[in-house]
């Protein structure tokens, strides 16, 4: 389904390119504030309990965006790179010490927004395609558990933003609408575990 959806994402970007006398293109960049959903693992007969941090993490992104003019319909489709990151906490059963490891996420996004504008103000909404890039923990070395992620995800972004001159701010919100994870591997054997994040992005942006 997320190759269908990236592919049906393209085709509509070059339709609605092809099909309209007016695009921009410009760049954007900002930081993103991430929260992962509370989430724990534990199994019987198995040595660590495991715990995602329901915390405030601060990340950055950056990348293309465009809008095109479709008929009277804006719709901006965005080439996003984005680095994210949480806390899992890890004790082993019967100690009681917890320890720490930070994850980072590198992705891919691929939001393609509809956007109305009422002069400088825009509201904005529309589904978001990720590629997860490369995946950093220590999980494995630490515990002997191995997390399984996805690929791809499918999540959408909501957001208001004001246009002035060639310069754009804009504030969204990004949840998610697919796992974000298989689950945690440990020897042959499969648990689910599926920590989702939501962020605010915060961005700042030019059109050339």
């Amino acid at each position: 389904m997320i190759k269908k959806l990236a592919v049906f994402l393209i085709i509509a970007v070059i339709y609605c390119t092809s099909a309209s006398s007016q695009i921009d293109f410009g760049i954007r960049g900002g930081v993103n504030f991430n929260w992962p959903g509370t989430y724990s693992f534990s199994q019987p007969g198995y040595e660590y309990r495991l715990a995602i941090q329901n915390t405030l993490r601060t990340g950055f992104h950056f990348g293309l965006v465009s809008q095109v003019k479709l008929f009277k319909i804006l719709i901006q489709p965005e080439l996003i790179f984005t680095s994210i990151n949480n806390n899992i906490e890890y004790e082993e059963v019967g100690d009681g010490e917890i320890h720490v490891i930070n994850q980072e996420f590198n992705r891919l996004d691929m939001p393609v927004l509809a956007l109305i504008k009422i002069k400088s103000f825009k509201i904005e909404l529309g589904p978001v395609g990720s590629v997860l890039l490369k995946d950093k923990s220590d999980l494995f070395d630490e515990t002997g558990y191995r997390q399984k992620f996805k690929k791809a995800t499918i999540g959408y972004q909501a957001g208001i933003g004001i246009e002035i001159s060639k310069l754009t701010f804009d504030l969204k919100y990004e949840g998610s609408l697919s796992k974000f994870g298989d689950g945690i591997e440990i020897g042959d054997n499969t648990f689910s575990f599926d920590p989702r994040t939501n962020q605010l992005i915060l961005s700042l942006g030019v059109f050339f």
